[in-house]
Formats: structure tokens, sequence, C-alpha cells
């Protein structure tokens, strides 16, 4: 048991249980400073509470499916809110406690922060549309360039073949 608590609270990524209401139980170190609240203030809340408005339908559904039993366990990328208010792009893994009986009495959630990897792809992102658009615009300008040139020749064709 001192094994498993040293590993809950100093692991390297966020981990917390839940009820199978959705209520913090408890958190670790990790998740605290990652979220920006107080254990306290994170067990008086629950994990729609802090879930990113656009990401609450789908994580409601993975719940669904989880305590239901179609899924044993189920991992998604979406947004929290921080405590300030600012997005953190996440990687969560949820797998159900059961007990003697086969019943859901907890779920164990393991949280990575991809905040960071997720502003490089929208960065990314961002530079291949704007390559795709200078490249359109190149695309462009080498067509008018094309009929300029062909312009000019036939122009030229048709002086070099007038007789004064």
């Amino acid at each position: 048991e001192a094994r498993l608590k040293a590993v809950f609270d100093s692991a390297g990524i966020a981990i917390a249980l839940t009820d199978t209401e959705g209520r913090w139980t408890q958190c670790n170190h990790y998740w605290e400073q990652m979220m920006g609240y107080t254990s306290d203030e994170l067990l008086s809340l629950t994990n729609h509470d802090i879930t990113h408005s656009d990401d609450l339908a789908v994580t409601k559904e993975c719940e669904a499916d989880l305590l239901s039993g179609r899924l044993e366990s189920y991992r998604i990328e979406k947004r929290y809110r921080h405590k300030r208010g600012y997005p953190i792009w996440v990687d969560v893994s949820v797998t159900p406690i059961k007990d003697q009986n086969n019943e859901i009495v907890s779920l164990i959630t393991a949280v990575t922060d991809i905040t960071q990897r997720k502003q490089a792809e929208d960065a990314l992102q961002d530079s291949l549309q704007k390559l795709q658009i200078a490249y359109k615009q190149a695309q462009i300008y080498a067509e008018e360039l094309a009929q300029d040139v062909s312009d000019r020749k036939r122009a030229e064709n048709e002086i070099s073949n007038c007789r004064w």
C-alpha cells in the first residue's frame, strides 16, 4: 500500500480517482500543478466542471460507454480548463476499478499534458496552409507569365510576318 501511494503521489503524470459520478476523490500533486487548483478545490469539482465545453459531449459519451460496460477503458485527447481559464490539451486514459462483484466503484484517470505538442501541430498546420496559398499564387503567376510570353511571341510573329 505504501508503494502504491508513493507511485501515485510522485508519478510524472497526473493521476486521479473519481467516483462513478465523476467527482474527484483523490488527485496527485502533478494534477494540482497542471490544473492550478489546490487539492481541496479539485475535490469540490467534477470531471465535467473542468472539461472544456467543446469536449464535454465526447467525454460524457466515453464515460457512459465505460460505466455501461461497452468499453473496458478509454483514451482520448481533450481539453481541460485551467483554474485561470485557459485550455490545457491532455491525453486522458480512464480505467474502471471494480469490486469483488465486478461492479465499478471508481475510475482511475491518468493524464499527460500535451499542450505544447498541440501548439506545435497547430503552428505546423498554419505554416502548411500558408505554403499552400503561396504555391497556388505561384501557380497563378506562372500561368499568367506563360500567357504573357505566348501573347508576346504571337505579337512578334505578327510583326515579323507583316509586310510594309
